[in-house]
């Protein structure tokens, strides 16, 4: 009796101490992505920064960067509020990490300013140089800060999953040593303190140490609803949630890698084909193969007329519409092409089937979803970019501005 008491005993504070774990885990890669979501707020806000350099397009200012702003300064605020680690040494140094990188946001936030205020005053170069040398070098200390800050928090989390093995280690020689000696008490203690506490905890410790590898796929085996299957299933649940967010990160990693790929692969055909309808022909197609897409063209605007023609399709299909000298009056309001030239701002329809823009074509039979940008230049409507997917809720606003990134360097090479 004396001896199921002291196995229980240690058994309550392994659990007690593994359940700590469990929770330092979870802070910490909820801290981890914390992070990782300030740095990824800035990284947009920058780019909507460089593109309005790149394309002096001012309506950018109000669009995107003021949407961009306020999701970096709320990101930034939350993690100053936050205490970031697990150990107290590394709260400490976060917690000096997380001021500077306080100081470094508002700087940054004050250069963004200063940058608006120069394109405001159509002084580009100006706003150009700032960019470029100012903000450049802070955006340079405040990223290598907010790194260093997932490091830390990293290195807590790999601490803690040492601690808790190094504790499991220590219960399971001690388990070994109660049943060894127990033998020489009762037998049936022997075999029922083996059975019921030594199997699901070495199952448990070698889940742990596969999961400590990198196997996310393993479980613990839950066989009863004692304190060890509770910590099992706590374990398996704490399991399944990182293995979901890091499957969930590495797929939207590698689905924006793919995106980027297909701009830098669009960009480098823009800068090589002088001929237009080689050059449109040659976007087209690349557009809808590397993004997967159920169709991809291309109007042109004739002033003239103010009537969008459609000069380049993908495939077979596009070729054949292209043919049939397809026209699209920019005032007509059953058209999303026509939508997007007319307000110069990029269009997403995820749902055509609910909106009264759709303009079908027989040709197109299972468009489900449509995105047109325009094609502008120093301010001059050249023609629209619109793409199709055969998916309903395709386009996200990541392939939006990807979109809108084309459409310009497009345009600039028109131009």
């Amino acid at each position: 009796m004396l001896l199921l008491l002291v196995t229980g005993a240690i058994a309550l504070l392994f659990t007690q101490s593994a359940e700590t774990t469990v929770d330092d885990i979870q802070n910490g890669s909820d801290d981890i992505n914390q992070a990782n979501n300030l740095r990824v707020s800035w990284l947009s806000m920058a780019s909507t920064i460089d593109r309005l350099l790149l394309t002096r397009q001012s309506s950018l200012i109000d669009t995107n960067l003021a949407a961009n702003r306020s999701d970096f300064e709320a990101r930034l605020a939350n993690i100053q509020a936050e205490t970031l680690g697990t150990s107290s040494s590394t709260q400490e140094e976060n917690a000096q990490l997380t001021q500077s990188i306080g100081g470094l946001g508002t700087e940054l936030l004050s250069y963004v300013d200063e940058v608006i205020a120069q394109v405001r005053a159509s002084e580009w170069t100006r706003a150009q140089s700032i960019r470029h040398t100012d903000l450049a070098s802070v955006e340079r200390r405040f990223l290598a800060d907010v790194d260093e800050l997932g490091s830390n928090v990293s290195i807590d989390v790999t601490e803690a999953i040492r601690q808790s093995t190094d504790t499991q280690n220590q219960f399971r020689t001690f388990v070994i040593a109660i049943a060894v000696f127990g033998v020489l008490i009762a037998l049936i203690v022997s075999i029922i303190t083996t059975l019921s506490v030594t199997r699901p905890l070495a199952n448990l410790i070698a889940t742990t140490r596969d999961i400590q590898a990198g196997d996310f796929s393993k479980r613990a085996n839950v066989s009863g609803r004692d304190e060890l299957s509770n910590l099992a299933q706590s374990f398996n649940s704490m399991t399944e949630q990182l293995q979901k967010s890091f499957s969930s990160l590495e797929e939207r990693v590698q689905a924006r890698t793919r995106e980027l790929e297909a701009v830098f692969a669009v960009n480098t055909q823009v800068g090589t084909i002088l001929e237009v309808d080689r050059l449109l022909q040659d976007v087209t197609d690349m557009i809808k193969e590397r993004f997967d897409l159920y169709h991809a063209h291309i109007f042109m605007y004739d002033p003239k007329s103010e009537a969008l023609v459609l000069t380049a399709g993908a495939g077979h299909v596009g070729r054949q519409m292209v043919t049939e000298g397809r026209v699209i009056s920019i005032n007509n309001l059953r058209s999303i092409v026509a939508r997007a030239s007319r307000t110069r701002a990029g269009v997403v329809v995820n749902n055509v089937t609910e909106t009264a823009d759709f303009l079908p074509h027989p040709l197109l039979p299972n468009t489900r979803s449509e995105l047109a940008v325009p094609l502008v230049a120093r301010g001059r409507l050249l023609g629209v970019l619109d793409v199709q997917s055969d998916e309903f809720d395709h386009f996200s606003p990541e392939t939006l501005s990807l979109m809108e990134i084309l459409a310009t360097q497009v345009a600039i090479a028109l131009n």
